[in-house]
């Protein structure tokens, strides 16, 4: 996928400091697209957690500390953490607004087991009250290991505020949310209530090249979450979304559009209990692999990225945004894990603070989309994340970087892994409002939950044939 640099890009560049126009020279240069992986539930996957301490394998990263942290039990017990590679996932810890907030304990940061028990007090059988304090490992997580084992690390990404998925999902999609500040109050009539930031994207031209203006797609297997904006996306509905399987074709054929957000299937493999773990792995693998093992890795950056905390523990005191909004949701929520998968973004360890309504100050610095008054004020002074690329480097070839191969958690795993166990389960809040998505005509067409089966075993096939392509092509050279 060529890039063209003209003399548009000279004007641009002269009304900068010298540091700051080669910052985004190199970013103009090199990054055509995004990929934006976003899953549903976060620090269940205190993945890098593990990373860090005596002996291990990046003492750099802020991770679990040495010894591990403990949090007071209502009866004066210290409860440590602990690892949970074993636990049955048919579990959920209470995540909203309140939860959070008892378990920040007004910065203090040891409320995470009291509140548990609290919230949970009226379940029979009571859960383990250690849930909060557990973490997993590589044995649960192979593939965001291994791409950590490759690529950055953002250990200081911070959820936008102490919530629940959808104040946290409409922070990234939209950098401000509306007046539901949780997740288990129903949307409206009319659906969320903000803007999301692809309408914004929409109507700017790319400022440094000639055409048309900025292109988005939203990929998807069961259903997208963009959903929920009920107006927004019937209009989009036969233009900006499509299966995840095309994703792979638009991969190889270099057709990615500017911004690509995947979702995960929510139903089956999003990352939230009682969903395997393993296929929530699976899905990330297939995806990163669509990406490096086609033609589209050269100018693609991926951003995997979580949601919210979940209900679990955290040493890290998360901080103050750098400007209040509307809202004013301070501090911002607990942290969440996050990647930067691009060829310019090899092994390291960026600390820079983000919060998710750094994609809008990311999408502001590198097209010069311009957010106006419903996007609020916080994104204005959130950090970017284009330090996590150093396009003065090497690149890193086309290849397989999830190791799926050497992953027994993950390799020749069945996506009914699990399914059939759940049949004569409760639905959660989740699944139990998405009825509400598709009343309106225009979006029966994204509502695909009776086809995710064939759409993620398309997914599969095709990015196994990428690889072994990319295999026959590598050998090809080497026989030359």
């Amino acid at each position: 996928m060529p890039t063209h640099h003209g003399a548009d890009d000279d004007d641009f560049f002269k009304k900068r400091s010298a540091s700051s126009a080669k910052k985004t020279l190199i970013v103009e240069k090199f990054f055509k697209a995004w990929g934006i992986i976003m899953q549903a539930h976060s620090t269940r996957l205190l993945y890098l957690d593990l990373y860090a301490g005596p002996g291990t394998y990046e003492a750099d990263i802020d991770g679990l500390p040495e010894p591990p942290a403990t949090c007071p039990a209502s009866d004066g017990t210290l409860v440590s953490q602990w690892k949970m590679d074993d636990v049955d996932p048919n579990y959920n810890l209470p995540h909203d607004r309140d939860t959070m907030l008892l378990g920040y304990a007004d910065g203090n940061m040891n409320g995470f087991v009291t509140a548990f028990e609290s919230e949970t007090a009226s379940q029979t059988p009571r859960p383990d009250r250690r849930l909060p304090m557990g973490y997993y490992t590589r044995e649960t997580f192979p593939v965001l290991y291994a791409l950590a084992d490759r690529f950055t690390v953002c250990d200081h990404w911070f959820a936008s505020m102490l919530s629940s998925t959808w104040p946290n999902r409409k922070y990234f999609h939209s950098a401000t949310r509306d007046a539901d500040a949780d997740t288990q109050i129903l949307p409206g009539f009319l659906g969320f209530r903000t803007s999301p930031v692809y309408a914004a994207l929409e109507n700017t031209p790319d400022p440094r090249r000639d055409g048309p203006c900025l292109s988005w797609r939203c990929y998807f297997s069961d259903l997208p979450f963009l959903a929920f904006w009920y107006g927004f996306a019937a209009t989009h509905a036969l233009t900006n979304f499509s299966h995840v399987a095309q994703f792979v074709d638009d991969c190889r054929e270099g057709n990615l559009p500017h911004v690509s957000v995947i979702d995960p299937p929510y139903t089956l493999a999003d990352d939230h209990p009682p969903h395997a773990p393993a296929l929530g792995e699976k899905f990330i693998g297939l995806i990163v692999d669509a990406v490096t093992t086609s033609q589209s890795w050269s100018d693609t950056a991926i951003l995997i990225v979580f949601d919210e905390a979940g209900g679990f523990y955290d040493h890290v005191r998360p901080p103050q945004p750098e400007v209040a909004n509307r809202w004013d949701d301070t501090p911002l929520g607990f942290r969440v894990p996050a990647l930067i998968v691009s060829p310019y973004s090899s092994k390291r360890v960026s600390h820079t603070v983000y919060d998710h309504t750094s994609f809008a100050k990311s999408l502001n610095e590198r097209w010069e989309v311009k957010f106006g008054d419903e996007f609020d004020t916080r994104w204005s002074k959130a950090n970017s994340f284009w330090d996590c690329v150093d396009c003065n480097a090497d690149p890193l070839p086309p290849g397989n970087y999830t190791d799926v191969k050497r992953v027994s958690p993950v390799a020749g795993l069945d996506w009914g892994t699990g399914v059939y166990a759940r049949v004569g389960d409760e639905l959660n809040k989740f699944e139990a409002l998405l009825e509400r998505i598709f009343v309106l005509p225009q979006l029966k067409a994204l509502d695909q939950r009776a086809n995710v089966f064939e759409i993620l075993t398309s997914l599969e096939h095709k990015v196994v044939t990428q690889k072994r392509m990319l295999r026959y092509g590598s050998a090809s050279e080497g026989t030359a």
